[in-house]
């Protein structure tokens, strides 16, 4: 018996079996360039599931993509599609920097082959007409790619200085109670502890969130481009607005509940009061802008083909180019080792005094957030106290790693854990054991309710010595810049090259003690330092 006209089943199997054959070649492509792209998808993929990150909304952006290339259905079925070979351009400059860019670990580089395989793919397949209406959803993909870890640090620690400030103010104009900014967190005699603003809370992942959701608003709507800009440019005043009007919030919760746990509880869900506002403001300024009608992708009826027959897309000789370039890149990724996919840094802790002179050490366990946040380092954590007369205690923290990814600025990590620094210089310590050395070091003062430590750090690399945390990213930075000069002009060495990688490391020492007299305290911080090193077998070789 034949199938009735009207079975829905019947309609379904004829359409998916037009799809395959219309567009079996993209399909195949496709799934090529999933290969390609896999090493870069899991590294972007463990970056949005990242407890407290930054691109928690990546998952959703290629479905937006997708979204902002269906809403233009219409423009790409009447399009005559064509190829141009300028894509092969593209695709030739895509494979060495997608190689180099795995080998090197640099996200900006692969980042980069991803818009040169994807635009080049188009290109070749699709032609210029095609690719002009897919430029912008497919560049939205931008706003999943993760940038450099060191830049958002920086960023989060201007946020949270930025959040504190108004949230202070907010407090001060609207509450009746004292309220005083100290770094990033805010004490009140109203307050049952102090309101910290931490990373999670500076305003920096709304203003990611919310620069992502206003590029896909503009573009989805009508209006004068010079007033889609406008209102792309608001992203930033108003993640700090709203993210410190949550601030505010938490604090009048604890203002009116004088409770620890409400203040918590609230800020759990807080940012999805501030996320409603936020969207409720972002579109009362695109209605005063007049810019609130989505846009409606009408077929020319002037454009309609005659033929009803699908014809072959992303076939003949620019798909074959396009599966050859593809295939190639895809053999490449799965031989590449990457030059920094090393084991973490490592602490020679036969190297370390256990007690020396009236000291006496133990180990103290680190915590799960600690090994988390640094786990590319080798870590060594232990307190020494004095046997003699003071009974003194300083606690001593080592850390080796071969980048910035096993290190954390104590600049941005000790205001987060509610200790602003009150006083910040650089020292110089002129140590005479185990030989005569000089070393830069930082000095920094860090004051909570109950009690104020004094910080003394420095970064080693070799003999060299580094007082801040931004040094080093200079120095790894310019490392990773000779390495690249030495992967193009010999990549025939990349095992030499590698050795060399693989011998290098920074070490960082930090010691701390609790203030009881400021300038007693120093003085005595730096004679324990310069005692602890003379111990150190091997001081500067590590």
């Amino acid at each position: 018996m034949g199938e009735s006209p009207n079975n829905p089943k019947a309609d379904l199997r004829q359409t998916a079996t037009s799809i395959v054959a219309t567009y079996w070649p993209l399909i195949i492509i496709g799934l090529l360039f999933v290969v390609i792209q896999s090493s870069v998808l899991a590294d972007w993929w463990n970056i949005w599931m990242e407890k407290d990150g930054y691109y928690s909304h990546g998952p959703l952006v290629p479905f937006i993509a997708g979204f902002m290339v269906w809403m233009n259905r219409h423009r790409l079925a009447r399009t005559q599609i064509s190829n141009s070979w300028f894509g092969l351009v593209l695709l030739l400059a895509f494979l060495p920097t997608h190689v180099i860019g795995l080998l090197m670990g640099l996200r900006v580089l692969y980042g980069v082959a991803f818009f040169l395989c994807v635009y080049g793919a188009l290109l070749l397949l699709l032609g210029s007409r095609m690719t002009r209406i897919l430029f912008i959803p497919v560049l939205f993909l931008l706003t999943m790619m993760p940038v450099a870890s060191w830049m958002l640090d920086n960023a989060t620690g201007s946020f949270q200085l930025i959040s504190a400030a108004v949230a202070t103010k907010f407090l001060q104009l609207t509450s009746g109670y004292d309220a005083v900014q100290y770094g990033n967190s805010i004490k009140s005699s109203g307050l049952p502890e102090l309101l910290l603003i931490g990373s999670p809370c500076s305003g920096l992942r709304l203003l990611i969130s919310l620069f992502t959701f206003s590029w896909f608003f503009v573009y989805a709507v009508n209006g004068a481009w010079w007033k889609k800009v406008v209102l792309l440019a608001l992203s930033f005043p108003l993640s700090i607005f709203i993210n410190s009007l949550r601030i505010t919030m938490i604090g009048f919760v604890g203002f009116w509940t004088y409770s620890p746990e409400a203040m918590h509880k609230f800020h759990d869900y807080s940012g999805y009061i501030g996320l409603v506002v936020c969207f409720v403001i972002l579109f009362g300024i695109a209605k005063l802008l007049g810019i609130g009608d989505f846009r409606v992708d009408k077929p020319d009826p002037a454009d309609a083909s005659d033929d009803p027959r699908p014809k072959l897309v992303g076939g003949g000789r620019a798909g074959l180019t396009v599966v050859l370039v593809f295939v190639i890149g895809a053999v490449s990724s799965g031989m590449i080792s990457p030059l920094y996919s090393l084991p973490k840094g490592h602490v020679h802790r036969e190297n370390v005094p256990m007690s020396f002179g009236t000291w006496t050490g133990r180990d103290l366990p680190i915590d799960k957030g600690t090994k988390i946040m640094l786990h590319k380092g080798d870590l060594l954590s232990r307190l020494y106290t004095d046997a003699g007369n003071s009974g003194r205690e300083v606690a001593v923290f080592i850390d080796a790693g071969v980048d910035l990814s096993a290190f954390h600025d104590p600049h941005l990590c000790l205001p987060g854990g509610g200790t602003p620094i009150t006083k910040d210089r650089v020292i110089t310590l002129s140590l005479t054991k185990p030989r005569p050395i000089t070393v830069k070091a930082s000095i920094i003062k860090a004051s909570g309710d109950n009690s104020s430590d004094l910080v003394l750090y420095w970064y080693m690399a070799g003999e060299r010595s580094y007082p801040r945390t931004e040094d080093i990213g200079q120095v790894n930075r310019a490392n990773r810049l000779d390495d690249l000069a030495r992967v193009i002009r010999r990549p025939w060495d990349l095992s030499d090259l590698r050795r060399d990688i693989n011998s290098r490391q920074f070490v960082w020492y930090r010691f701390n003690t609790e203030v009881t007299d400021d300038v007693n305290d120093e003085a005595f911080l730096r004679k324990y330092v310069s005692e602890f090193i003379a111990n150190v077998r091997d001081f500067g070789a590590q």
